[in-house]
């Protein structure tokens, strides 16, 4: 996923940010992130959310602020993780339901002459 989404410079910090990540689990709960409990996972992660800068204000993707601060690894962590789960097979066949279109098609209907939008 990273290879595809992000250009080479924004891979290598992400892979820093990875470390970083790691450091501060060792230095925290003596072992890197995965090997960590799920409580002291789940513990760094709420911290690290809390501590994250927020994404900029935007409107459909247009960012509304002339200088935003530069994302942080946590927030693309965090984004990823949800694109990564959301855009799933698994999840797209077994969670959500799709219905591209509501209803069956009917292409014959019969009318009466009732007006079609409130009933009356």
């Amino acid at each position: 996923m990273l290879k595809e989404l992000l250009t080479e410079k924004d891979q290598k910090e992400f892979v820093k940010g990875i470390e970083v990540l790691d450091e501060r689990c060792k230095k925290d709960y003596g072992n890197v992130f995965v090997e960590c409990e799920q409580k002291q996972r789940e513990e760094i992660l709420i911290k690290l959310d809390k501590e994250a800068a927020k994404f900029p204000p935007n409107l459909w993707g247009i960012v509304l602020v002339e200088k935003p601060a530069p994302i942080t690894f946590f927030r693309r962590l965090k984004n990823l993780t949800l694109m990564g789960y959301f855009t799933s097979e698994k999840i797209g066949k077994e969670v959500f339901r799709y219905n591209p279109v509501p209803g069956p098609f009917k292409g014959e209907v019969e009318y009466s002459g009732e007006n079609a939008w409130s009933g009356d």
